[in-house]
C-alpha cells in the first residue's frame, strides 16, 4: 500500500493506493492518522485507487472514524473504488461513514455547519422591511 497525505483547505486528504491489507498497512495508517491528527482533526480518506481491503484494513477505518470522533473531529471518504465500495455496502458500512464522490464537495462539507451559519448572520443583519416589495 502507498499512502500520502495532502492538505486542502485545512483538510488533511489520505490517499490509499494499492491492497489495505493486515500488517504494514494498517500500522503505516494507524501512524499517519496519529501524526496527523496532532494539528488537525478534518480527516478526508481518498479510496479511488485502493484495489481491495481485507477485515483488518476495514477494522482500521472504522477504528480511525472513532478516533477522529473521540478528538472532536470528522473523518469522511470520498471515491470509493467499486471493490472497495461493494465490500462497504456488503458490511453495511455505507451509512456509517460519509462518503462523497467529488474532492471539492468533501472538502467543503467539512465547513457546512459555518457556512449556514454565515449565511444567517449575513440576513439577520439586513435591514427589517428592505427585501418587501412596496
Amino acid at each position: 500500500m502507498k499512502l500520502t497525505v495532502k492538505e486542502k483547505e485545512g483538510v488533511s486528504i489520505f490517499k490509499v493506493e494499492g491492497k489495505m491489507l493486515i500488517g504494514e498497512d494498517t500500522l503505516l495508517f494507524r501512524k499517519k492518522l496519529i501524526e496527523v491528527l496532532e494539528n488537525n482533526n478534518k480527516i478526508l480518506i481518498d479510496l479511488s485507487k485502493c484495489k481491495y481491503m481485507d477485515s483488518a484494513g476495514i477494522g482500521e477505518m472504522v477504528r480511525s472514524l472513532m478516533t477522529v470522533q473521540d478528538r472532536k473531529g470528522q473523518l469522511k471518504i470520498m471515491n470509493l473504488s467499486k471493490k472497495v465500495k461493494d465490500l462497504f455496502y456488503n458490511l453495511r458500512l455505507i451509512s456509517t461513514f460519509k462518503i462523497y464522490n467529488d474532492e471539492t464537495e468533501a472538502v467543503m462539507s467539512f465547513y457546512k455547519k459555518a457556512i449556514n451559519k454565515a449565511n444567517k448572520d449575513s440576513a439577520a443583519l439586513k435591514k427589517p422591511g428592505s427585501s418587501k416589495k412596496k
